[in-house]
């Protein structure tokens, strides 16, 4: 299985996960040799997790879960609208499994610590985001941590723009006040 990232084939992968989800072994083959070798795992994974061991030990989860469940995929959305909700919960599964990081030690530099500082303040956040109900954690996420337009989250989620919006809002607010709660 490669590990090029090209641009996915959107209509490849749909033809493959059709044929895979109806039990062709064939097809379920070349689709995970396509979307091991286009990105389509490690992109989203990536997004969340900044150890390059972990996004690979990831991808491979991702792909047994693709194996083991292509049947779930129900064809309503794209499928790899589904394969990026899959990728995206195996990230955040792995952040929560992450235990909090010692402190510095007091002799550590001023810039050491406000780095320190910055990356505890990510996996944070990241914690209070995985924490989010899903409704509201996928559109947040895509719009916060990956920068997607409101356009283009409404295609992936098949959701309206509208709807997106008030989502991301909503989701907003929620990690707001759940960082206020930690943080008193």
């Amino acid at each position: 299985m490669g590990r090029s990232t090209t641009q996915p084939d959107v209509g490849a992968h749909e033809t493959l996960a059709v044929r895979a989800r109806a039990g062709d072994r064939a097809a379920l083959v070349e689709l995970l040799e396509l979307i091991d070798g286009d990105g389509s795992i490690r992109v989203p994974v990536r997004r969340l997790v900044t150890n390059p061991q972990a996004v690979e030990d990831i991808s491979q989860d991702v792909l047994i879960l693709v194996a083991e469940r292509i049947g779930s995929w129900d064809g309503r959305s794209r499928f790899t609208t589904w394969l990026y909700t899959v990728a995206r919960n195996k990230a955040i599964d792995h952040l929560r499994t992450l235990r909090p990081t010692e402190g510095l030690p007091e002799d550590v530099v001023s810039d050491q610590r406000r780095i320190s500082s910055l990356i505890a303040t990510r996996e944070a956040v990241t914690g209070l985001l995985a924490d989010l109900p899903e409704a509201y954690r996928e559109p947040v996420t895509l719009r916060d941590v990956e920068q997607l337009e409101y356009a283009e989250i409404a295609r992936l989620l098949d959701l309206h723009q509208a709807t997106v919006r008030t989502r991301v809002k909503r989701g907003r607010a929620m990690i707001a006040a759940a960082w206020v709660r930690t943080a008193a």
